[in-house]
């Protein structure tokens, strides 16, 4: 069992404190806090390992098989920017 290791920073200041306002918000409106980044693993098959909204600037770590190719795409949640752009 080999284990991946993979961390997302996000370095925009701007877009990490809005990343924590938004969840702030959702927290004192009782909610779960659910803003981040989203992540999508894949193998070199494009068999879906892992898809799922991460807090961003922690460490995870997913546990395959075996050695390889793998994809990671990268998504900032919505809330992560003030505009519609």
């Amino acid at each position: 069992m080999q284990t991946l290791e993979m961390e997302v920073q996000v370095l925009d200041k701007r877009v990490l404190q809005d990343l924590i306002a938004a969840n702030d918000e959702l927290i004192a409106q009782g909610r779960t806090p659910n803003q981040g980044v989203r992540l999508q693993l894949t193998d070199k098959n494009n068999t879906q390992l892992f898809y799922g909204d991460v807090h961003p600037n922690v460490q995870y770590e997913y546990e395959a098989e075996q050695a390889g190719e793998y994809q990671l795409c990268v998504q900032l949640t919505e809330m992560a920017f003030t505009s519609d752009n």
